[in-house]
């Protein structure tokens, strides 16, 4: 959970503090929401800061593992509906951390991509495991 909290802090302060730059990139607006992408920006990145307290400062596991699922489906979902519609520009705030950086938009798609990955596979397979924990111990208690 230390993980996916850090990449959601990150990821949730970086969005944040990209909502003020002073760019048109994120006046246009969003394909798929059709709000611009300056507040989707500021709703997704507190979204994500909510999600990576709940994985660093509660015990609410179950909770903040399906959250994160539903974080990373749903960008995985808007990603892929905006490739289909043939919008193939780099994600806004992509744009700016290839700017601030000095990256090409292939890695910075690419990092995306697999930290999107990262969060999605290991949230799933720790579902999975508690899904599991629960069951055996629900039929352990059957047993006595």
């Amino acid at each position: 959970m230390l993980s996916a909290g850090g990449i959601l802090v990150f990821g949730g302060i970086t969005k944040l503090l990209n909502v003020f730059e002073k760019t048109q990139q994120l006046d246009i607006s969003s394909p798929i929401v059709l709000i611009p992408f300056r507040q989707l920006l500021l709703c997704i990145g507190i979204v994500e800061l909510i999600v990576a307290c709940l994985c660093l400062f509660t015990d609410k596991r179950t909770l903040s593992l399906v959250l994160i699922t539903w974080l990373v489906t749903f960008y995985g979902v808007y990603r892929v509906g905006v490739w289909t519609m043939g919008w193939y520009h780099p994600y806004p705030l992509l744009a700016n951390l290839m700017e601030t950086f000095n990256i090409s938009p292939f890695m910075a798609d690419g990092v995306a991509t697999a930290s999107s990955a990262f969060l999605f596979i290991g949230s799933v397979s720790m579902l999975w495991v508690e899904n599991r924990k629960t069951y055996a111990a629900a039929s352990q208690k059957k047993g006595d």
